[in-house]
């Protein structure tokens, strides 16, 4: 993990860092001006996107596997720009959909520079029918607000029905999002491919180098910052010895959290240090007003700060695809009558993540998601010893010529997911026939609860009154588990 501090570094891909807080202090410049220089270095044209050539096999993406799922394998076809003996991502019998969730602020953009400066945001795919039997290629990208609620931009093309291609090329599709207004925080970058044949196999669209790349500009303008901007590749020796501890944290902590962690920490002893000090993620907490992770600080001084911070494990649903805008991605379901189906809203829910919602059938259909706190974030020692608020809501409705019933059942279980600590039940009222539609709440806080809470499996189910063959059940949306310090 390199030399102490009294030794020169020699890091690759640290080297970088290291010259520009070494040239911007001799330039005089600001600390906002040099952190900025240091996040256009870390982040300049990178994709943001992991494993978008599948040399990773599947690692890093969502997928929703139709037919016989996602495959790899090797391509010689031609790729602009692509290395030699690449892979592709391919497609079966039945769309295969996968996704990836671009994070722009765990990235190192400030929300600050998003909404004011709205850099470019360029998203690129290649595609390539099989070189016998064609496919069916389709891609679709949102700017997403933040915790994802809401769309502020997108870009969709496809379906693309590809013929049989004997000289195998790859095409790109690529978009550029430009004045997207403020709010942007996340990418959400979803493609899809399948044959045209039907033949069981992987014989459908190839996938393979897709990107999102932020287009940052450089924002010093000095000669010595377009000098800084060349030195992306090079190895820098350096004496860390005479700087400032104080000097270091203050720069430290305009440095977006992942390359604290996974570059930064690298460069000496004496940086490493200073990483894993409270200082440095308490000023950072400061600046960006994240109170309970500072609330939670007091009241414990050992957090496991990268993780924790990286994490976010306070005031944000814990459950995956609350409204069923990803279908029953994430759920495990025990479905009655003719299962469960997601529909769009009869009427809208305000602060909802998507405005579509699960909508049960003539026999008890329920679903449920059981939350790993720990991976979520949390850490033994708060949850058994200061126990947050664990707050869970849920928002259910009929239709308008159909009665439903609804149920809901909410498990604090420990470490072995079989014993229960605290649980709450509620089955409300039938909604009657002839109903407004209209979503009704349920709510609950679990405070003071003992000990050992690792996990919550939530658990609702729903159906309808009067035995009809469909989905005219209770409809059910925007369910969330959240986390919660005490003021």
């Amino acid at each position: 993990m390199g030399g102490s501090s009294s030794e020169p570094v020699a890091i690759p891909g640290a080297g970088a860092v290291v010259e520009q807080i070494y040239c911007a202090m001799h330039a005089h410049h600001t600390p906002l001006q040099l952190l900025l220089g240091l996040h256009l270095e870390l982040n300049r044209n990178r994709n943001l996107l992991l494993n978008p050539d599948a040399s990773e096999g599947l690692s890093h993406w969502e997928v929703d596997n139709g037919g016989n799922g996602w495959d790899v394998v090797e391509t010689d076809c031609c790729i602009v720009g692509a290395r030699s003996q690449s892979k592709a991502f391919v497609s079966s019998f039945d769309w295969c959909t996968k996704w990836q969730v671009v994070d722009l602020w765990a990235k190192g953009y400030s929300q600050e520079y998003l909404d004011s400066e709205q850099p470019e945001i360029c998203v690129s795919d290649w595609f390539a029918p099989h070189p016998e039997f064609g496919g069916k290629y389709e891609i679709h990208v949102q700017l997403m607000s933040t915790g994802r609620r809401r769309v502020i931009d997108e870009f969709e093309e496809g379906p693309h029905t590809l013929p049989r291609d004997s000289h195998r090329r790859y095409r790109e599709v690529s978009h550029t999002f430009r004045h997207y207004g403020p709010g942007v925080r996340f990418v959400h970058f979803l493609h899809k491919g399948k044959d045209v044949l039907y033949w069981r196999g992987h014989y459908g669209a190839r996938i393979t180098k897709s990107s999102v790349i932020v287009k940052s500009g450089d924002r010093l303008g000095s000669p010595s910052s377009r000098r800084l901007g060349s030195a992306r590749n090079v190895t820098f020796w350096m004496d860390l010895n005479p700087l400032m501890d104080e000097l270091l944290l203050h720069v430290l902590s305009f440095v977006p959290a992942q390359d604290l962690l996974l570059h930064c920490r690298c460069v000496s002893r004496k940086w490493r240090g200073l990483v894993d000090t409270s200082t440095l993620w308490i000023l950072k907490c400061k600046r960006e007003r994240r109170l309970e992770l500072l609330d939670a600080s007091r009241l414990q001084p050992n957090i496991p700060w990268g993780r924790v911070y990286v994490k976010m494990p306070f005031s944000r649903n814990l459950l995956r695809n609350p409204c069923g805008q990803e279908g029953m991605r994430y759920w495990d379901a025990r479905n009655g009558g003719r299962d469960w189906s997601v529909e769009d809203n009869r009427v809208n829910l305000n602060g909802a993540e998507a405005q579509t919602c699960f909508v049960s059938t003539y026999f008890w259909c329920e679903k449920w998601q059981i939350v790993d706190l720990l991976q979520e974030g949390l850490w033994k020692e708060l949850l058994d010893n200061h126990k947050p608020e664990i707050c869970i809501s849920d928002w259910y409705a009929g239709r308008q010529d159909c009665g439903c019933e609804y149920q809901i059942s909410v498990e604090l279980l420990a470490s072995d997911k079989e014993r229960v600590i605290d649980e709450y039940n509620l089955r409300p009222n039938p909604i009657p026939q002839w109903n407004n539609q209209n979503y009704h709440q349920v709510s609950h806080v679990f405070s003071h609860y003992s000990s050992g809470v690792r996990y919550v499996k939530f658990l609702h189910r729903g159906k309808d009154t009067q035995f009809w063959a469909g989905h005219y059940g209770a409809r059910i949306t925007n369910s969330s588990v959240t986390v919660k310090m005490h003021r």
